[in-house]
């Protein structure tokens, strides 16, 4: 597989990773957890502690923009998610798509003679509205005549 391949694969592992609040990680745990995460997924490659820097790096940059924090605890530098529940895959939702859901929503309702009880707030993430849109659907079996 190309190594940019491989860097999308890291990031999702260096997100589950940063997010955890029970462990402290520092960039050689996160480089034996990556490297583990990979094998165990049957990935035949092997990362350096400079390819974990880099993919560090590259998080804090757009698109992903994470707040990555290098701490010192107990005399080991921590890396972690300033932000407890910050993840690069918690994407905000722009103002139309959100405006789309709400009216979607609400002809769902029309045609289960439900009234729309969703509120969609600024920080509501896009999976709980999209849970909403599921089941406001499969009330009324939209999905049952799409299948």
């Amino acid at each position: 597989m190309p190594i940019n391949k491989n860097a999308l694969i890291r990031y999702k592992y260096l997100d589950k990773l940063l997010s955890d609040r029970h462990h402290y990680y520092t960039i050689r745990d996160l480089t034996e957890k990556v490297n583990e995460m990979m094998e165990k997924d049957g990935l035949d490659v092997h990362v350096v502690k400079r390819t974990i820097e880099k993919d560090l790096l590259a998080l804090q940059c757009a698109p992903f923009s994470a707040p990555i924090d290098t701490i010192k605890k107990d005399g080991r530098n921590i890396v972690r998610y300033s932000k407890d529940s910050f993840s690069i895959f918690n994407e905000e939702l722009s103002i139309e798509e959100r405006h789309l859901l709400h009216e979607v929503l609400n002809t769902l309702g029309q045609f289960c003679n439900v009234k729309s009880t969703v509120v969609l707030s600024g920080t509501a993430p896009a999976n709980v509205l999209v849970a909403n849109l599921y089941f406001c659907s499969t009330v009324c079996g939209f999905f049952d005549v799409l299948i």
